[in-house]
C-alpha cells in the first residue's frame, strides 16, 4: 500500500489500512565507531571492521603512510560492509587508516586514525 500511495498518509488512511510508522528523515551521519584494524593472515594486509551506522550505504576508506612527513590520506576502498580485507602495503611499514559512512544526507565525519604496521 505504501508504494501505491507513494508514502502518503492522508491516502493510507482512507483505505482499511493502518499506517505503521511515520517516515523520519535520517539526517547528517555520525562518524563510524568501533574501528578497529587488526593483522591479517596474509603479509601486506590488514582486517578493518567497523560499528554500522544507521542509514548508511556506503563506507569509505582512507589509508596513509605514517612516515614522520605530512599525512596523505588516499581513498583506497568503497564498500557496503563494515568490514573489509585492505591489501598491497609493505611489510613493516606503519599506516593510518579511517573510515567514514555515506548516507542520503553526504558523508559523516571520520572515525578516530587507527595506526598499524603491515604484517
Amino acid at each position: 500500500m505504501e508504494s501505491i500511495s507513494e508514502w502518503d498518509e492522508s491516502k493510507i488512511l482512507t483505505t482499511a489500512f493502518a499506517v505503521r510508522n511515520t517516515r523520519v528523515p535520517i539526517g547528517p551521519l555520525p562518524a563510524p565507531d568501533g574501528f578497529v584494524v587488526s593483522p591479517s593472515d596474509h603479509a601486506g594486509a590488514m582486517d578493518v571492521y567497523w560499528n554500522t551506522v544507521r542509514g548508511a550505504y556506503t563506507y569509505l576508506i582512507d589509508r596513509a603512510p605514517d612516515d614522520g612527513g605530512p599525512l596523505v590520506w588516499v581513498q583506497i576502498m568503497a564498500t557496503a560492509k563494515s568490514s573489509e580485507l585492505v591489501n598491497s602495503m609493505v611489510s613493516g611499514k606503519k599506516y593510518l587508516f579511517r573510515v567514514a559512512a555515506v548516507g542520503p544526507a553526504g558523508q559523516s565525519p571520520w572515525s578516530n586514525p587507527v595506526a598499524k604496521f603491515a604484517p
